[in-house]
Formats: C-alpha cells, structure tokens, sequence
C-alpha cells in the first residue's frame, strides 16, 4: 500500500496538467479568501460603527413620553462570525439588522444581494465553492485516469500479476490523491485564526468549528477521490471515466441540488408578505381564534385589574391603567406574531429537510449544509438570532409600558417624560451564539450521510472490486 501511495504521489508530480491546476485552484482559493477576509472585516468595523452610533443617538434622544421612546426605535445587528469568511451562505440574503419597535416584529433588511448585479445568481467567488465545487473537479481531473490508464498500458496486469490485491491499488491511488488534497487545504486551518475578524463566540468554539468544518473537508475529499479512482478502474478506458465522472459530477453538483430546490420549494410555498401582514392584522384585532376581538380583551384586562386591587374604579387603582393595557396589548400582539413567524420558519426548516435528506446520497448537499451550518451562516443560525432580536425587543418595550403603567399617572401622556438617566437603564441587546452541540443537531444528518458513504466505497471497494477485469 505504501508504494503504491508512494508511487502514485510521484506520477501526480510528473504530471503538468495536474499542477496547473492545483496552482490555480491555490490562486483562486487565496483570492476569494482573501476578498471574503476583507468583506467580513469591512462588515464587522460597519456594524460596530453603527452599534455605537445607535446607542449613542438613543442615550442622548430629547426626553419624550416612555412609549414614544420606545417608538423611537432599537436597532439589532447581526454579529459577523469568523468562519463566515470560508463560508458566507445566506448571509447575502438574509439582511443586516431590523428595527425594533412597539406593536409589530420587523424583518431583517439591507441585504447585500440587493447592491449587487444578476451574477449574484451564478454564485459569488467564496471559499466555499472552491472548496466544494472547483476541488471536486480538481480531484476528477487528477485521478479519472488512475487505474484506467494502468489498464491501457498494461501495468495493471504485471501489478495484479505480482500479487497486489485490486482493493489495495485502488484504496492506494485514492490516498495518494487525498494526501495531495489535504496537504493543499490544511493550511486554510491557521490562516481562518491569523486573518480573522474577531472572536465574540469564544475562541475555544470557532477552534471546535474550524476542526469539525475540515474533518468534514476531509471525508467530502475522501470519499471524491475513492469514488472517481473506483469508476476508473471500473470502466474500459481513462475517456470513459473522464466522462463518467463528469456526468456525475453535474448531477450531483447542480442538478439534484437545483431540482431539490424547486420541489421543496413548490411542496411548502411560502406565503405572500401581503398575505402575512393581513393575518397578522387581522388576528391582532379579532383575536387569534377569530372570537376574541380586541375590545373585548380590553374590557376583561380593565375588570380583572380592578379586581386584583380590590378598587371599584380607574381613578382608585395604583397604577396607570394606560401603561397596563399597552403592555397586555403587546404581548397579545407578539403571541400572534409568534404564531404567523413560527408558520413561515417551520415552512423554510420544511423547505430545507429535503436538501438534508437528500445529502444520504448526494455528498455535495452534505458537504455545503455542515459548511453553512457550522460558519452559523445558514437557514437555522438566522432563525435563531431573529429570536434572539424579538426576545430583546420585547424586553425593552416592557421596560418602558412598565415606567409609564408605575410612575406616570392616567393623562399624562403628554407630560410625563423620561430623561437620559432613565434610557441608560433600558436593556442592552447580548446576543449568545448558538452552541457546537446545537449546530450538530441541525446538521446531524449530512454528517452521518459522509461517514456512512466513505464506510459504504470501503465495503464496495474491499467486497466488490474482484470481479473488474485487469485488461
């Protein structure tokens, strides 16, 4: 086995073709990581600008009424991670920062796909797609010939001839070619820490992501080179596994991905944003069961508070009645945007099962979900920290609707106003990055699809490859 590696890795090196394009994969994956870097930096240095420029607007705002404070508005950005640089996913697509606000539950906007021209569609130049597509192609070029050539020339039959084993010559060659992948790719692992833009999640997390996101590199890489060195000893010639390989190649990597896309799309649409705006609405002011109007949920909110004083009027309770019923009132309206946002999110973790289960027999899926999933740059990440915002905006606004329902008095609205020693105490959004073992859990899937297909062209490789005729 070590001198068909050996022997392999010294072909490899003979070969032009093969180090062209290694060269240029090197120059592209440096060029795309370096644009990445300063893409993320640019986009840190903005948000952080932007962060202070808020609180600072906020703290010295003229002092106002506590509800018109809190329509006044706070700002959330999202936090850029390191790994984003390798992989920025939907980053591009799921905006920057929303605006919050009393009564309604904004959407994240400016979204970077929005500055940009139609070649937006093809795909940016990341990391990620060379580290995914452009290698795969690397590795189908170096290695189609690997055995079919050995055939053609008859060194296959003086090897088999002298007692290696068919299993051995092609777990060899595809080692060879591996431990030319990863030598080029591991150098990626210290230039993720010695380019990055900061470390707000904790260094001992982006260290288990980097070392989960390559071990993950590397059984995707694995499994490339054993698939493509197994179709060329199984085909006739090196022209049928070029061939061979390719199609699978534009099967994998574009087809099945685009087609999953549309059937997913097509079996759980998402609704309109009119049609989500006029449910909302219309669910705020006649009552989630449609039986509970918003009239009648004042009147009981204004019986059960005199109650709870034990007072028989408005001008006899403790608290400003005002203040009370914005707070029920907006806690009404957030159950209903949970209901109405829980509907859509479950529609895009419905949408992106397909590509997961997908990933069992398309590596490529697998490969980009753990990738997004990992640099927190995907589908369930943004979920996450849009709960996160909303969780923040209804702090602060109960914060403000509790100032005005304890320490104004009914009437005052236009009177009763805070000043900046109160805004300083207003909460400050902390956003808490999802865990390792979270992310695992979303992404548990795809890891499980690359292990169990290198574990399966092991077995077919061991089991099945007596029957491939040496000439």
């Amino acid at each position: 086995m070590k001198s068909i590696i050996i022997f392999e890795l010294k072909r490899i090196s003979r070969d032009r073709k093969a180090i062209v394009f290694c060269l240029l994969t090197w120059l592209l994956l440096a060029v795309s990581f370096y644009i990445n870097h300063v893409k993320v930096s640019q986009t840190q240095e903005q948000v952080t600008a932007a962060m202070a420029l808020k609180k600072q607007q906020w703290l010295h705002q003229a002092p106002k009424h506590p509800h018109m404070a809190a329509h006044f508005g706070q700002f959330v950005f999202k936090p850029v991670h390191p790994l984003s640089q390798l992989d920025p996913g939907v980053n591009d697509y799921a905006g920057v920062y929303a605006y919050l606000e009393p009564h309604r539950q904004n959407d994240f906007v400016f979204m970077a796909a929005q500055e940009q021209n139609a070649s937006v569609r093809f795909g940016a130049l990341t990391p990620a797609l060379i580290l995914q597509v452009l290698v795969s192609l690397l590795i189908i070029f170096m290695s189609f010939g690997a055995v079919a050539f050995d055939r053609e020339n008859g060194t296959l039959k003086l090897l088999t001839a002298q007692g290696t084993k068919m299993h051995q010559l092609i777990l060899g060659k595809a080692l060879a070619y591996f431990a030319l992948v990863a030598t080029a790719i591991l150098p990626l692992l210290p230039i993720v820490f010695l380019l990055r833009s900061d470390f707000q999640s904790g260094v001992q997390d982006t260290l288990i992501r980097t070392l989960l996101m390559f071990t993950a590199y590397l059984l995707y890489y694995f499994l490339l080179c054993a698939v493509v060195v197994w179709i060329s000893a199984l085909v006739k010639n090196a022209k049928s596994s070029l061939l061979v390989s390719l199609g699978c190649w534009v099967f994998f990597v574009i087809v099945i991905p685009k087609t999953v896309a549309n059937i997913s799309a097509d079996a759980y649409p998402l609704i309109s944003n009119e049609a989500f705006l006029a449910a909302i609405s219309e669910d705020i002011k006649k009552g989630i069961d449609g039986h509970n109007p918003d009239e009648k949920r004042k009147e009981e909110l204004i019986a059960a508070t005199l109650k709870k004083y034990n007072v028989d009027s408005l001008a006899q309770l403790p608290v400003n009645m005002e203040g009370v019923i914005m707070q029920a009132g907006e806690e009404y309206s957030s159950q209903v945007y949970d209901v109405h946002f829980e509907q859509v999110q479950q529609t895009l973790r419905n949408q992106n099962k397909w590509s997961s289960y997908t990933a069992i027999i398309n590596p490529y899926n697998a490969i980009r979900n753990i990738a997004m999933g990992l640099a927190l740059t995907d589908v369930n990440s943004h979920i996450y920290f849009q709960k996160s915002a909303e969780a923040y905006r209804r702090e602060y606004v109960k914060f403000l609707n509790d100032d005005m329902a304890y320490n104004s008095k009914p009437g005052t609205f236009f009177t009763y106003k805070l000043g900046v020693e109160t805004y300083a105490k207003v909460p400050v959004f902390k956003y808490s990055y999802p865990t390792v073992s979270d992310t695992l859990r979303n992404i548990s899937i795809e890891f499980f699809a690359l292990l169990a297909g290198v574990l399966f062209i092991l077995f077919i490789t061991r089991f099945t490859t007596h029957k491939i005729p040496v000439s």
